[in-house]
């Protein structure tokens, strides 16, 4: 059971304790100061606080179920304080805090940048939905662990027709898209999120602070926009529209980071474009089209309007992502025609040396480059279950390390923006 109450004016929560069944539960932007209601919700394993006047956390101290909390923006402040958030720490509680005390400076003193040893991911951990739904987009602290819901501001953020989300009910399906994410993309600095929801009852581009922050729909168009991808001085991102009248042949686009000035790159009805990576010399767009049989992999020349084919495979292939240096292109290729197995491949920018990085029974995807260019991360569907986690491989072909091992799907990951 799952109940949201955003920015309802809530202050007392006296009742709540009857809700025994409760396992999620969002109270964001209220003006909450007493948790002593929520220590007989034994089962809460999602609590989101963000937002209130919440001082003294003893009171969610023991409930053993907690996976994740979120306590941005409360004035948390002394060593008691510090010392609760470490006990949740410790017991492998997530805590989202930006206070003094807990080691970050406060929020209006900050553009928060993620570290190079940080992805950012879609999963569906807070919703337990399908994966093709409810997905909201999280980072992952590679050194520590640490997963943190970048999605929630989402909740505050009116729909496209103007109208807000209903937080009073519990977790439909309209509930979910209010906060749904998926496909992110770091921006080059590390300290912006682009993704793609379906929140506004069709695909539109968002961008968000790496915290999380001031989520904005930068698209705001009736098209399906989707495969954003960003420039590497970080101006302007690169997308895939239908504007063109065919939903499943979309052209590329490009825009300003806020979402303006678009502008049309790709005239070709029919030829169909999608997952996009832009080359870091700022040169050319790699996409992904069907355009001479199975899938494969294209540059479009910035420049001149050139497209030609980079690579040379007879089955299919997916995905492209640019390695830092811009020396290789890692993509996913299907192991037979029948598309019941996919794997991470690597090649020359040029198409050549292709090999194979990964081996098994397995259906993978959204393969990403580490800074310093040595490993990648991908998505894998594991033991033919319906559920995604997070691994990743050296480029020299090593042993794969599983980054994520939970009941849930976590996938799309983004490491690097090419």
């Amino acid at each position: 059971m799952a109940l949201s109450a955003n920015g309802r004016g809530i202050a007392d929560l006296r009742g709540i304790e009857e809700l025994t069944e409760l396992e999620a539960l969002e109270l964001a932007h209220n003006e909450i100061r007493d948790l002593s209601p929520l220590a007989e919700l034994r089962q809460l394993r999602f609590l989101d606080l963000a937002h209130n006047a919440v001082q003294d956390l003893a009171a969610i101290l023991e409930l053993d179920s907690l996976h994740s909390v979120d306590l941005l923006g409360n004035p948390l402040s002394g060593a008691a304080a510090k010392a609760q958030i470490t006990a949740l720490r410790n017991r492998g509680v997530t805590v989202r805090v930006l206070t003094p005390d807990a080691g970050v400076v406060t929020p209006d003193d900050r553009v928060v940048s993620l570290g190079e040893r940080q992805i950012v991911f879609s999963s569906n951990r807070r919703t337990e939905a399908h994966y093709l739904r409810g997905l909201e987009v999280y980072s992952l602290d590679l050194e520590t662990g640490e997963v943190v819901n970048l999605s929630a501001e989402l909740a505050a953020v009116p729909f496209a027709d103007g109208s807000r989300p209903d937080t009073t009910e519990l977790f439909s399906l309209a509930h979910r898209i209010a906060r749904e994410g998926e496909k992110p993309t770091l921006s080059p600095d590390r300290t912006r999120v682009a993704f793609v929801s379906y929140r506004d009852g069709n695909y539109e581009i968002y961008v968000m602070g790496a915290d999380g922050s001031a989520p904005t729909n930068i698209t705001q168009h009736d098209a399906w926009d989707s495969s954003p991808a960003w420039s590497p001085d970080g101006r302007r991102i690169a997308f895939v529209s239908d504007r063109n009248g065919d939903r499943y042949n979309g052209d590329i686009f490009l825009m300003n980071a806020d979402g303006t000035g678009v502008e049309q790159l790709t005239f070709e009805p029919g030829n169909g474009a999608g997952q996009l990576a832009w080359s870091p010399d700022g040169s050319s767009i790699a996409f992904v089209s069907g355009r001479d049989g199975p899938l494969a992999i294209f540059a479009i020349e910035l420049a001149s309007g050139d497209i030609r084919r980079v690579s040379n495979n007879d089955l299919s292939v997916s995905s492209p992502s640019w390695s830092p240096d811009g020396a290789w292109i890692a993509y996913i290729e299907s192991e037979d025609e029948l598309d019941e197995s996919s794997h991470v491949w690597v090649m020359a920018a040029d198409g050549n040396e292709a090999r194979q990085l990964t081996f098994g029974n397995f259906w993978e995807q959204s393969p990403t480059w580490s800074p310093d260019g040595t490993h990648i991360a991908f998505g894998r569907l594991v033991d033919a279950e319906t559920r995604y986690d997070i691994y990743m491989v050296p480029l020299d072909g090593g042993a794969e390390e599983r980054v994520t091992d939970d009941p849930y799907d976590d996938m799309d990951p983004s490491w690097t923006p090419f």
